[in-house]
């Protein structure tokens, strides 16, 4: 059984060195979303997680994407769900707390990709500029894959 810090210097490693926060083979892949920019936000919010100590918040996240990776589901169905309204973009919540993490489902490739993450917006606009953030980064993190398999 992994320590916490353990648990959290395995996943930001491996999630530095490829992109990746689940290895090949799993289930379902978590990647890191790349802005336009190559920016990946969501990973910036994890490492701010861990630098502030904030642990338990950051096990809470990654214990998600290890039970998705496993099982290919989470059994807690409010920890992560589709966004109504939302233009097919999904959260993972910190179950009554104040962090979210903002991705879209790529259902061909069984891959979830995190694009930001931020405290829990206070009211209805708030979490719509975060939805629309949200499929921005998805837009540019797709057109980024589109030019790079042109590339190739």
């Amino acid at each position: 059984m992994l320590t916490d810090d353990e648990l959290i210097s395995k996943f930001l490693l491996l999630g530095k060195e490829s992109g990746y926060l689940t290895p090949t083979g799993a289930r379902v892949r978590i990647r890191y979303a790349k802005r336009s920019n190559g920016r990946r936000e969501a990973e910036s919010l994890l490492l701010e997680l861990k630098k502030k100590g904030e642990v338990r918040i950051l096990v809470k996240f990654l214990n998600h994407f290890l039970q998705l990776a496993i099982e290919g589901r989470i059994s807690s169905p409010e920890d992560f769900k589709q966004l109504e309204e939302s233009q097919g973009i999904w959260e993972f919540r910190e179950h009554k707390g104040n962090y979210r993490l903002y991705c879209y489902f790529d259902q061909d490739r069984r891959e979830i990709s995190l694009t930001h993450g931020c405290r829990k917006p206070k009211g209805h606009a708030a979490e719509r500029a975060e939805i629309n953030k949200a499929a921005l980064i998805r837009d540019e993190d797709q057109a980024k894959d589109q030019s790079d398999e042109h590339e190739r």
